[in-house]
C-alpha cells in the first residue's frame, strides 16, 4: 500500500500553567461535601492530537459489481482484531449496486488497508419488497437489542435510506415505489469461523437477515420522504425513553433536516424477519427547529455513549453526552464541543466524506471519502483528553434540602471558583454511577457541619440551585469553546 503524508492537529488547548492554576483554585477555594473526582473520572470532550491518512484501502475485489471506491458506511468491531492488532473495520459501497453481487459489505484491516473478507446479503429482486442495494448510505454496529438474549450480541445494521431528491425537495423521491426505505440487521460475522485460504476470492453469504421497513409518516415528521445518510446506535440507552440498541437516523437536508429515533423494540420478534415502523422526529431544523442546519452525511456514537460524531463532507462535529442525557438532549439545540476538517488530500477532487466510526477505546475515529479518481485512504483521527474543551459535571444525590433528595452537579478538577451547583434530573446521578461502576455518592444529613469531623468540607458552603420544575432547564456543559471563525453555515455537499 502507498503512503502519503500525515499532519498534526492545530487545535488549541489551554496551557499546562492555566490547568494547574485551575486545579489549585478547585482544591483551595471550594468547599464541597464529597471528594473531587479524579481527572480520569470526568466525562470529557477530546481534542484532536493527530490526523493520519497514510493508508490506502485495498479496493480490488472479484466479488463486487465495482471496486470499493465509494465507501459510504463504516463500522468498527468491538471484539474482532485484524492482523495488525487494530480492530476490524467494516464498510460498504454507496448505492447504485442494484445488480446481483451489489449487496456486499467487507472487512478491512484499518492499519494496512488489506481487505480481509467480503460478505453478501441474499440478493432477491423478486421478493416483496426486494432485497437490493437501492441506495445504501451508512452502517452502524452494536447491540442486537430487542430481546434480553439479543442485547449482549453484536449486530451490523445496513441502512438503505438514500434518496437524493428528498434532500432539496420536500415530499419528493427518486426511489421506485417498490423500493421502500429499509434497515437490514445481521449478526456480525466472525471472521475466524471462515477459511482464510480462499477468504479474499469468494463472497461469503449471510443467510439470516432481519429487515425493518421505514417510512416518514409519523405525525411529528414534516416530510413524507427523506435522504438519510447517517445512522448510529445508542450504546448507553440513557435518559427518559432510551434503551441500548435504539437507532437514530439523520437526514441530509438544510431546510427540513431531521433526527429520527427507531426504538430497539421496533424490530420484529418471534422468528419474524420483516416489520414496518414510522419513527418519531426527536429533532428538526424545520420551522425554526433547533437541529443543526447542516447537510449531514455520516454519524457515529462512541462505544461508551458519551460522544456523538456527525459529519458533513467537509467537517466532523463532536457532541458531548453526559450520563443521564438522552441523545436528543445532547444534540438538538447544542453546539459541538469540538470540530475538525476532513483532510482534502485523502480524497479525490469531490472531497466527499460520507463515513465515520469510533474505535472501541474512544481514542480514535476512522473516516473515509468516496474517491472515484484515486484510491481512497483511511483517515485515522487520534484524540487526546488531557485538556478537554468541555466536560460533564460530577453529580451526587443531595438529601439535605427542603425538597427531599435531588441530584446535583458537583465540581470537578477542571472547574474554577465560579462553579455553582445545579439541580439536574435524577437520571444523571443514576446513569453516572452506573457508568463509573461506583456506588452512589450522596450528600446526607450526617454530612452537615455539626456532625462533620474537624477539617472536613462543609455542605453548607456549596452554592445550590433550588429546582422550580421537575426537570429544570440547565447549563449542561462547562468550559468555553469558540468556533466563530468556522464557516459552519457554509457546510454543504
Amino acid at each position: 500500500m502507498k503512503t502519503t503524508s500525515r499532519r498534526q492537529s492545530k487545535a488549541s488547548t489551554m496551557s499546562s500553567i492555566s490547568f494547574l492554576a485551575l486545579l489549585s483554585a478547585c482544591s483551595t477555594s471550594l468547599a464541597i461535601p464529597i471528594n473531587l473526582p479524579d481527572v480520569d473520572e470526568v466525562v470529557k470532550c477530546p481534542m484532536v492530537r493527530e490526523i493520519d491518512f497514510t493508508t490506502e484501502i485495498e479496493i480490488a475485489d472479484p466479488n463486487v459489481a465495482r471496486e470499493w471506491n465509494e465507501v459510504s458506511g463504516l463500522a468498527v468491531s468491538p471484539t474482532q482484531i485484524a492482523p495488525s492488532g487494530a480492530p476490524v473495520m467494516w464498510g460498504h459501497n454507496d448505492g447504485r449496486d442494484r445488480a446481483e453481487f451489489g449487496t456486499n459489505f467487507a472487512a478491512w484491516d484499518p492499519i494496512t488497508g488489506e481487505r480481509l473478507m467480503t460478505f453478501i446479503l441474499p440478493y432477491n429482486e423478486t421478493s416483496d419488497p426486494p432485497l437490493v442495494n437501492q441506495d445504501w448510505e451508512d452502517m452502524t454496529i452494536g447491540s442486537c437489542g430487542n430481546t434480553e438474549e439479543e442485547v449482549g450480541e453484536t449486530c451490523i445494521y445496513l441502512a438503505d435510506l438514500g434518496d437524493n431528491y428528498a434532500s432539496d425537495q420536500i415530499n419528493t423521491s427518486i426511489r421506485p415505489s417498490d423500493r421502500p426505505y429499509r434497515i437490514y440487521k445481521i449478526k456480525e460475522p466472525v471472521l475466524n469461523a471462515y477459511a482464510r485460504t480462499s477468504a479474499k476470492s469468494i463472497s461469503y453469504p449471510v443467510t439470516t437477515v432481519t429487515a425493518l421497513e421505514i417510512d416518514y409518516l409519523h405525525d411529528t415528521s414534516p416530510a413524507r420522504t427523506g435522504n438519510s445518510e447517517g445512522v448510529f446506535l445508542d450504546h448507553a440507552g440513557w435518559g427518559k425513553g432510551g434503551a441500548v440498541g435504539d437507532i437514530y437516523i439523520v437526514t441530509k437536508s438544510r431546510d427540513f433536516g431531521r433526527l429520527y429515533k427507531v426504538p430497539a423494540g421496533a424490530w420484529p420478534t418471534n422468528g419474524q424477519t420483516q416489520a414496518k415502523y414510522s419513527p418519531e422526529v426527536v429533532g428538526s431544523n424545520y420551522d425554526d427547529g433547533e437541529f443543526k442546519r447542516f447537510l449531514w452525511t455520516s454519524a457515529s456514537m462512541s462505544w461508551d455513549g458519551t460522544k456523538i460524531i456527525m459529519g458533513t463532507i467537509h467537517r466532523n462535529y463532536v457532541f458531548l453526552r453526559c450520563p443521564g442525557q438522552t441523545v436528543e438532549e445532547a444534540i438538538v439545540g447544542r453546539d459541538a464541543c469540538m470540530i475538525w476538517e476532513n483532510p482534502p488530500e485523502a480524497a479525490d477532487n469531490r472531497k466527499q466524506f460520507e463515513a465515520v466510526a469510533w474505535y472501541p477505546d474512544g481514542n480514535t475515529v476512522l473516516n473515509i471519502a468516496e474517491s472515484l479518481t484515486q484510491t481512497p485512504r483511511i483517515v485515522k483521527v487520534n484524540f487526546d483528553y488531557t485538556f478537554p474543551p468541555r466536560f460533564c459535571p460530577a453529580v451526587a444525590f443531595n438529601s439535605t434540602g427542603p425538597q427531599g433528595t435531588i441530584c446535583q452537579t458537583m465540581p470537578t478538577p477542571y472547574d474554577g471558583e465560579s462553579f455553582v451547583s445545579q439541580t439536574v434530573p435524577d437520571s444523571w446521578c443514576v446513569d453516572s454511577f452506573a457508568y463509573w461502576g461506583s456506588s452512589a455518592p450522596s450528600i446526607a444529613a450526617s454530612d452537615s457541619p455539626s456532625s462533620t469531623p474537624s477539617g472536613a468540607p462543609s455542605v453548607s458552603a456549596v452554592p445550590t440551585a433550588t429546582p422550580t420544575t421537575p426537570e429544570p432547564t440547565i447549563n449542561y456543559f462547562f468550559g468555553d469553546l469558540d468556533f466563530s471563525d468556522d464557516k459552519v453555515e457554509d457546510d454543504e455537499s
